[in-house]
């Protein structure tokens, strides 16, 4: 599956807004393009993500799904170990 320049923006739009919320809620500062390359990776090879309902979503349920693909994503396997993201679709 090629991800299109639509779904490249959306995902780019989740991983800045993540950031963010990484950055004022836990203190902690991730750069964007780490979590686009989880979430890229993620919605192209593993399970497809409703990426625009996941961009608009509250922040509980976005970051449910951002830092549940961070912590289950399995690069050795390429799978989310016991992990479904609220956003699949």
């Amino acid at each position: 599956m090629m991800i299109s320049a639509q779904e490249y923006n959306l995902i780019g739009e989740i991983a800045d807004r993540a950031s963010r919320l990484y950055e004022r809620k836990v203190g902690i500062k991730i750069m964007p393009v780490y979590i686009e390359a989880e979430i890229g990776f993620v919605h192209k090879n593993i399970v497809a993500l409703r990426l625009r309902e996941l961009r608009d979503a509250d922040d509980g349920n976005f970051m449910h799904d951002v830092a549940g693909i961070h912590r289950h994503l399995n690069m050795e396997t390429e799978r989310l170990d016991d992990f479904r993201p609220r956003f699949a679709a």
